[in-house]
């Protein structure tokens, strides 16, 4: 086994897990986000204490500041999720927590799925405003109510403390599901890096020790080896927003000392125990350390006979999952984890977000272009809100260079063509159903509220709404 997570520095580590390849480059808009993240002021964690660490510009800010500097406007699905900030029970005392659940829920809804999250902070640093993305998204996508959990940090608070509390925080919301408006026979847990750890344990946990086992475990680039000579962190030792020094400098806040990372809870990839586990999903980044631990789990996983799909994701870096709203690649990584998730679910969750019809393809605003006769079909559906009642029409559709579909204007009121009203709306926020209609998850005072459709402004409306530049209707 190569190297083990210690918390020696560069300078001083052996030759050989100094030797890097030549890093990949990220894509044009996750560089962007990293830019800004420089531009913002934020340092190496090495450099920095605990404290000072938890103050500085996080990506969450950077992305922030992009969606800020270019107008962005957040899907009205996204825009629409309730939150709630709540206490739950931890290990040794309280812990904050925050519930999501979908906009638009008719009164005497029957009661939701519940997906149990954990933020990421290499069990150190961020809490739940700076991991507030993700759960927003899933939320939205999946139609579930979302807990995010904090958890005790170190070096405060040392190893095992932050997995203590995340199997107590998963008992609590089994026990209070019903007055959270969820089921608690529908569950999933999912998290981010160390959150995606937590998950995984969480699932161990429930298994070995007579809780409702989850019904599906989402790990986003989660820790899960000990390992710091691996391909991804030899390519990626000095990469952003997470490089081999961040990764040791967690080491040495968060254990009480550098053997505790061979802990089966954190070295997944030596466990031997993981059969019977539920189904998993693996999203993993290119650029990323941990990008080979996640890959070497995958392989562990099926091994057990467990139902695992993984997908690594170019041009992405750690901590690009919440970053749907400017990147990319996580919007197709959200699209993944939904597509797993919903079915785990039950099906009780609203339709995903991302456009499924019986008249175009699957997940039709996430593939990389469709032909003209597939878009057009959609063109002419009528939308349904939340009681079925008519919202409008797909009057036309909005496309860029590639071809990919970007969004809908959808129009709405008047009489023949006398007092009609459009907007554009992205394509996130629909739904297409087997009779042919498709679900529009904004109500009537959501659209309403969306900036007028005009013809002239296409490029800016479009840029408002995130869908990038070089912007045309399919039907002119």
């Amino acid at each position: 086994m190569g190297q083990a997570l210690h918390a020696q520095s560069a300078s001083t580590a052996p030759a050989a897990a100094q030797a890097t390849s030549e890093a990949p480059r990220p894509a044009s808009d996750m560089a962007a986000v990293l830019q800004t993240l420089t531009a913002l002021g934020a340092k190496p964690f090495e450099t920095l204490s605990p404290t000072e660490a938890r103050r500085q510009p996080s990506p969450a800010d950077a992305v922030k500041r992009v969606i800020s500097d270019r107008g962005i406007q957040l899907p009205p699905a996204v825009a629409a999720v309730q939150t709630r900030d709540l206490q739950v029970d931890g290990a040794a005392g309280q812990l904050p927590a925050r519930l999501y659940t979908p906009g638009n829920r008719p009164a005497g809804a029957a009661p939701l799925p519940l997906i149990v999250y954990w933020h990421g902070g290499g069990w150190v640093v961020a809490d739940l405003d700076t991991y507030d993305a993700t759960p927003r998204a899933l939320a939205a996508m999946t139609g579930a109510a979302v807990l995010s959990v904090h958890y005790r940090q170190g070096p405060e608070n040392r190893f095992p403390a932050a997995h203590d509390d995340a199997v107590a925080a998963y008992r609590w919301a089994i026990a209070n599901a019903r007055q959270l408006g969820a089921n608690p026979e529908r569950l999933a847990v999912a998290g981010e890096s160390a959150g995606g750890n937590l998950a995984i344990n969480v699932a161990i946990a429930a298994r070995d020790g007579n809780l409702t086992r989850p019904d599906h475990v989402l790990a986003v680039y989660p820790i899960a080896g000990a390992d710091t000579n691996t391909p991804s962190y030899q390519e990626n030792a000095n990469a952003l927003p997470l490089s081999r020094g961040a990764m040791e400098w967690f080491v040495k806040n968060a254990f009480d000392n550098a053997s505790q990372a061979q802990d089966p809870r954190v070295n997944l990839v030596g466990r031997n125990d993981l059969r019977g586990l539920p189904p998993v999903t693996i999203v993993s980044a290119q650029i990323d350390p941990l990008r080979s631990e996640g890959e070497t789990l995958t392989a562990r996983l099926r091994e057990a006979g467990v139902d695992v799909q993984q997908r690594t994701y170019p041009g992405t870096t750690h901590e690009f999952f919440g970053m749907a709203a400017v990147v990319e690649g996580a919007q197709q990584a959200q699209a993944f984890a939904v597509e797993r998730l919903r079915p785990a679910l039950g099906g009780q969750a609203p339709a995903p977000a991302q456009p499924v019809a019986t008249n175009a393809p699957a997940n039709a605003a996430a593939v990389p272009s469709l032909s003209r006769e597939e878009a057009s079909r959609l063109v002419g559906t009528n939308l349904v809100g939340a009681n079925n009642e008519k919202t409008g029409e797909i009057e036309n559709l909005i496309v860029d260079s590639t071809g990919r579909v970007r969004g809908a204007v959808v129009e709405w009121g008047g009489f023949l063509g006398i007092g009609q009203r459009s907007a554009i709306v992205p394509m996130n926020s629909i739904q297409f159903q087997a009779d042919g209609r498709g679900h529009l998850a904004l109500t009537r005072e959501q659209l309403e509220g969306l900036p007028r459709y005009d013809r002239d402004k296409l490029s800016e409306l479009g840029r408002q709404q995130g869908f990038g530049d070089n912007l045309q209707l399919l039907h002119k």
